[in-house]
């Protein structure tokens, strides 16, 4: 009996083994499983990618680059060079209001003298 007790004690052990064994290595696939995507994964984040991918593109043509930026820039600057060059060269209200008064005595002057000749 002795050695049936000691086989059976050394099959349980290697019974009890492989068992351990083989779960460890199942949990560890199963733990390796989880950390991949699934499919459904895979479809919303690649929905979510166009969705972004459209989003830029809208963004984009809705705002201007550095370049075009630069370039609105430049054009502003000009436009105020053009503007204070108008101001310059522009007559001011006090002086066309004292010029018209001026030209409507002389208008007149030259009335009253074509009606005495």
């Amino acid at each position: 009996m002795q050695n049936y007790d000691i086989i059976n004690m050394v099959i349980q052990l290697i019974i009890t083994a492989v068992v351990g064994v083989v779960g460890f290595f199942l949990k560890r696939t199963m733990s390796r499983q989880d950390d991949f995507a699934t499919k459904e994964d895979v479809k919303r984040l690649s929905k979510e990618v166009d969705e972004h991918k459209q989003d830029i593109k809208n963004l984009n043509d809705k705002y201007a680059t550095k370049q075009e930026l630069k370039e609105i820039k430049n054009d502003i600057s000009e436009m105020r060079r053009s503007i204070e060059t108008m101001r310059e060269s522009a007559v001011d209200k006090e002086d066309f209001v004292r010029n018209m008064t001026e030209l409507k005595d002389d208008i007149k002057d030259l009335k009253a003298y074509l009606m005495n000749k």
